[in-house]
């Protein structure tokens, strides 16, 4: 197995699309879904982190699944995908809601399995009172719909 199929294996087993994969980028309607997938025990995947943190865009809900795949050498691994979202982005001012990021790793430091019914039920009230109270920058959801969210953010003069 080269490099481009363990890619497509780890694109396959989390069921992403080829623009989520390519973009790292998930709605929340598709987060949602993959975390009801996981309630099912398909493939063995478990949600092993729901924190709130920061990381070098603001401060957000992160989300980290685990699964199993096969790796270049045919040997089975641990492979996780960590979302974030439900937050501040403090380069664009605002709040982020609708979209997640994600990325692959291979090692993360984790306690235990989280019930996902639980999991699901707590993203759900939470993006409901975020939705009704999300403050957002009006100069970057203007520039960003005229061109791209890079583009929208490196055309806003900071005040």
């Amino acid at each position: 197995m080269n490099f481009a199929e363990f890619d497509e294996s780890i694109r396959n087993y989390f069921n992403l699309t080829r623009e989520e994969h390519l973009f790292g980028k998930l709605t929340y309607g598709r987060l949602i879904e993959l975390l009801k997938v996981n309630t099912t025990g398909i493939k063995g995947m478990r949600i092993v982190d729901f924190s709130r943190g920061e990381n070098s865009f603001g401060e957000f809900r992160f989300i980290t699944l685990k699964g199993r795949i096969k790796n270049t050498l045919d040997q089975e691994m641990t492979i996780y995908l960590t979302a974030y979202g439900h937050g501040y982005h403090n380069g664009r001012d605002c709040m982020v809601a609708d979209t997640w990021d994600f990325y692959t790793s291979f090692t993360k430091f984790v306690t235990n399995d989280l019930p996902p019914a639980y999991t699901i039920r707590q993203l759900e009230n939470e993006h409901e009172e975020f939705i009704e109270t999300k403050p957002h920058n009006e100069e970057y959801v203007l520039m960003e719909e005229l061109s791209d969210p890079d583009d929208a953010l490196a055309n806003i003069v900071p005040e």
